[in-house]
């Protein structure tokens, strides 16, 4: 089942390279340049400026992240808190699968960030590893506001 929802994709093709999505996806976005440092975030935070003024709620996900049989209810459940946080990580624990999965009977769940933050108390530090902290990607929700505000680091 997919989701009905507008995704917008920005791309980095470097100096001299061709763009890998060009011709294939809609509201794409090439953007070109010869160095590779900090270039996810200030894609992203392009790709922000350039969104219709009609959204006002942002979801970045890695490609390969797979919201389960009802993708347009996790989407609705997103923008419902959305109207309650500024800010969400779009999963509490995520099954994470190697490349290439076949099923071995064995699953590596791990917790996420957010869900791990909001169980400890505020005296406790935070680990430097993600299996303890919970980790800190994959998927993310703001408010658009936020991160125009704001801006990803």
């Amino acid at each position: 089942m997919k989701a009905n929802v507008d995704v917008f994709i920005i791309e980095l093709a470097f100096q001299g390279a061709q763009s890998a999505l060009q011709g294939e996806v809609k509201n794409l976005h090439v953007v070109r340049s010869g160095s590779v440092l900090w270039q996810k975030e200030r894609l992203l935070n392009k790709l922000v400026s350039l969104l219709p003024s009609e959204f006002t709620k942002v979801v970045w996900t890695d490609v390969d992240m797979i919201f389960g049989d009802d993708p347009s209810k996790r989407l609705r459940d997103v923008s419902a808190l959305l109207e309650e946080y500024v800010v969400i990580q779009g999963f509490s624990e995520v099954d994470r699968r190697p490349r290439f999965w076949v099923n071995l009977g064995r699953a590596d769940i791990v917790s996420g960030f957010a869900k791990t933050l909001s169980e400890k108390p505020d005296d406790e530090p935070i680990s430097g590893n993600y299996h303890v902290h919970g980790h800190t990607g994959y998927t993310w929700a703001a408010r658009r506001h936020l991160l125009e505000d704001c801006g990803y680091y």
